[in-house]
């Protein structure tokens, strides 16, 4: 596997970067007019990312601060980050009953219904990386939390680029979204494996939707 960056095993309350016109970033909106109506004071409301060691490694934290003070709203557990932010969506869901909104279009891509899921709905930023290595195509899966870490979903290869990256965010879409294209639901699917782990951000600060890093040690003509 051509991508080397260790997984992080201990993370502690990591302020997600949700992107400003998603469905996740319109409820925390709604949470915080509604706070700021009702104690007539300015706040901010975020979402707190934390990893441990355990059976249910990830935890999210949904707080609200003001003046300079923290107040947790509500707080989830789970075994992939997206479990977690799918448990606070409901809730809230429940509480103010603005409902996430998850349609989006796939077009019979699984890279952009991928990437618009990530996007316009949870308000985190798709990364896929590609690498060429002894004539295969090697492709992970991540989004980015923040400036300092990113969360690895899913990888996959092929001989060709673009099935490569189709079959690792088809596995991304299976596994994490309960949400597969029938396409690559069945081909080939022992090149793709569930990563399920956060990493330091190589690049601090860069949010990007495609980066393509081909190996130096290959020769091999790109067959994309």
């Amino acid at each position: 596997m051509p991508f080397v960056e260790e997984a992080v095993l201990l993370v502690k309350d990591q302020k997600l970067s949700l992107d400003g016109n998603s469905s996740l970033h319109n409820l925390l909106h709604l949470i915080k007019t509604e706070i700021e109506i009702n104690t007539g004071k300015q706040c901010t409301v975020d979402l707190f990312a934390s990893l441990s060691v355990s059976p249910q490694p990830f935890s999210m934290e949904l707080a609200a601060t003001t003046d300079k003070k923290k107040v947790q709203l509500e707080s989830q557990t789970g075994t992939t980050l997206f479990d977690v932010l799918t448990k606070i969506s409901d809730n809230v869901t429940a509480e103010t009953g603005m409902k996430l909104q998850t349609d989006v279009s796939s077009d019979g891509d699984s890279v952009r219904y991928f990437s618009a899921l990530c996007t316009d709905v949870f308000g985190v930023s798709p990364l896929l990386e590609s690498s060429l290595n002894d004539g295969v195509w090697y492709t992970r899966v991540s989004v980015v939390v923040n400036s300092t870490y990113c969360y690895a979903l899913s990888y996959a290869s092929d001989a060709r680029k673009k099935d490569s990256q189709a079959r690792a965010a088809n596995m991304a879409l299976s596994f994490y979204f309960r949400k597969s294209l029938d396409l690559f639901r069945i081909k080939d699917c022992d090149t793709a494996s569930v990563l399920n782990y956060f990493f330091i951000a190589s690049e601090t600060g860069k949010q990007v939707s495609e980066k393509d890093a081909t190996s130096p040690e290959s020769t091999d003509t790109p067959n994309e």
